[in-house]
C-alpha cells in the first residue's frame, strides 16, 4: 500500500507545473522506479508483473533488456491492459516499445518520450487527446497511435528526420494538412478515416515516399497529382467526395484508389 501511494504521488508531481522549483532529474532514477511509474495507474498491472508485487521489473513480462540490465525493448500486446499508461517514465535507455491492442486511455504526452526511442506502436487502444508530433525524440523511426480516439489539429512540420512510417489512421484528429516538409526519410504515411479537411498539396512529398493513406477525410477542390514521388506504389483517395484532379495512369501504382472522389485516372 505505502509503495502504490508513493508511486501516485511520483505521478501527480510530475504532472503538476513546478517549474519554478525544477522537476524530478529521470537521470537520478533507478530502472525499477521508471517502470513502476510508468505502470502506475494501470489498474491491472498484474498481468505485466506475472501475478507478483511491483518488484524486479527485469523479470516482468515481455520486457527484454541488455546485458547490463538496462531496458532495450517492451512488449505488451493483446493484454487487455486498463488505466493509463505513463509514457514520460518510459526508461531511458529504451528502443522500442510495443502496446498495442488493448484498453489504455488518457493522453499522451509524446514531447517526453525518453531519446533513444525508436518504435513506439499503440494501435487499437483509447487513447483521447491530442497528440504533439514537433517534439518527438530525434531517433524515432517508427509511429503508429491508429484505431484510437485521439483529436485535435495535427503539424507535420517538425517530424524527426530519420521517421520513416506514421500512421495515425481511425481517430478524429481534424484541420488542415501541410505536407511541404515531411522527412525525406519518410516512406509510409497513412492518415485515413479521420476528420482533415482543406486543399490536399501533393506537390512537395518525399521523393521515397512508397505509401500514402488519406482515404475517408474531408478534403476538396482540385489537386494537382502531376509532381507525385515516381516509386509511390500506394495511394489512397477514396471517400474524399469533393476532391477532384487527373493523375496519369502509367501502372506506375500498384494499389490506386479514388472510390467516391472526382479525381479522374488517365
Amino acid at each position: 500500500l505505502i509503495e502504490s501511494l508513493f508511486l501516485h504521488m511520483m505521478v501527480l508531481l510530475w504532472s503538476l507545473d513546478f517549474s519554478h522549483l525544477g522537476r524530478v532529474d529521470k537521470h537520478s532514477l533507478s530502472q525499477q522506479s521508471h517502470m513502476e511509474l510508468l505502470i502506475a495507474d494501470i489498474t491491472n498491472y498484474d498481468v505485466i508483473t506475472n501475478h507478483a508485487e511491483m518488484t524486479d521489473a527485469l523479470g516482468w513480462c515481455s520486457v527484454i533488456t541488455n546485458a547490463s540490465g538496462e531496458v532495450l525493448f517492451i512488449r505488451w500486446v493483446g493484454m487487455l491492459l486498463r488505466g493509463s499508461i505513463h509514457l514520460e517514465w518510459l526508461p531511458l535507455s529504451i528502443e522500442k516499445a510495443e502496446m498495442q491492442r488493448n484498453l489504455l486511455s488518457g493522453t499522451l504526452p509524446l514531447d517526453s518520450l525518453p531519446p533513444h526511442l525508436e518504435i513506439l506502436v499503440l494501435d487499437k487502444n483509447a487513447f483521447s487527446s491530442s497528440i504533439d508530433l514537433t517534439r518527438l525524440p530525434e531517433s524515432m523511426k517508427e509511429l503508429s497511435i491508429a484505431l484510437n480516439e485521439l483529436s485535435g489539429s495535427l503539424s507535420l512540420e517538425k517530424l524527426p528526420h530519420m521517421l520513416t512510417d506514421l500512421n495515425l489512421e481511425r481517430n478524429h484528429l481534424c484541420g488542415e494538412l501541410i505536407l511541404q516538409n515531411l522527412p525525406d526519410s519518410l516512406r509510409k504515411l497513412y492518415l485515413g478515416i479521420n476528420n482533415f479537411s482543406g486543399s490536399l498539396d501533393v506537390t512537395h512529398l518525399p521523393s521515397g515516399l512508397l505509401w500514402l493513406g488519406v482515404s475517408l477525410n474531408a478534403f476538396e477542390g482540385w489537386t494537382d497529382f502531376s509532381r507525385l514521388p515516381s516509386g509511390l506504389i500506394g495511394l489512397y483517395l477514396t471517400g474524399n467526395t469533393e476532391l477532384s484532379g487527373e493523375i496519369v495512369w502509367k501502372g506506375r501504382y500498384s494499389h490506386l484508389q479514388i472510390n467516391d472522389t472526382k479525381v479522374c485516372r488517365k
